[in-house]
């Protein structure tokens, strides 16, 4: 189930074109392409995987967006289980390209692993309609687009920047994967650290 819905929102967005990467940081495509670009790339998941958030991350000076593949499992009685991401699957911010899918090593990416248990609990946010769930990550794929470039350009970041940014951290606060929140922060510790201060 958690796979088809993540299917609507990897393969559902409307594509919108972006121009050619400049200087100051904007990319060729918007974050919904570049959603797109990676969902095209699942044929080696299971139907039950699920998919992060995307997850801007600085690799030698260059931005990448990574999506983290995880198993779930559904215990009767007490919820949704997620298991630790086993593979990342990596695009280019400034082409907006698919570059690859890689084996996860959280040691290597200085993970934090929650301990076992309820920690790895998934209590997703509830919508009344698939319509408003779907219309809450368009809008979050919409704030990437806004607060990724002057998070690039390290321009400062005047009232309107700092009103999306604050809109961006409390959207991806409400629909990230709780457990996940360690690979988030070390992943992406150069963005999530930035929007902390900017927000």
């Amino acid at each position: 189930m958690l796979r088809g819905l993540g299917a609507l929102l990897c393969c559902c967005s409307i594509l919108i074109g972006r121009g050619l990467a400049d200087e100051q940081g904007e990319s060729a495509m918007g974050m919904r392409d570049i959603v797109k670009a990676i969902g095209a790339h699942t044929e080696m998941f299971a139907e039950e995987t699920g998919y992060s958030l995307p997850i801007p991350m600085m690799a030698e000076k260059k931005l990448l967006i990574t999506r983290l593949a995880y198993g779930t499992r559904v215990l009767p009685q007490r919820g949704v289980y997620i298991m630790p991401p086993s593979h990342s699957l990596v695009a280019d911010y400034a082409s907006g390209k698919f570059i690859a899918v890689e084996e996860l090593d959280v040691r290597a990416a200085g993970v934090k692993l929650p301990p076992a248990g309820d920690a790895w609990m998934h209590q997703a946010k509830q919508f009344a309609t698939p319509q408003e769930r779907l219309a809450a990550y368009e809008r979050l794929y919409d704030l990437y687009d806004a607060v990724l470039p002057t998070f690039l350009a390290r321009r400062p970041v005047d009232a309107d920047a700092k009103k999306a940014v604050r809109e961006f951290h409390e959207l991806f606060r409400e629909l990230a994967e709780k457990p996940l929140q360690p690979y988030y922060d070390a992943l992406g510790k150069e963005f999530f650290t930035w929007v902390e201060q900017n927000k």
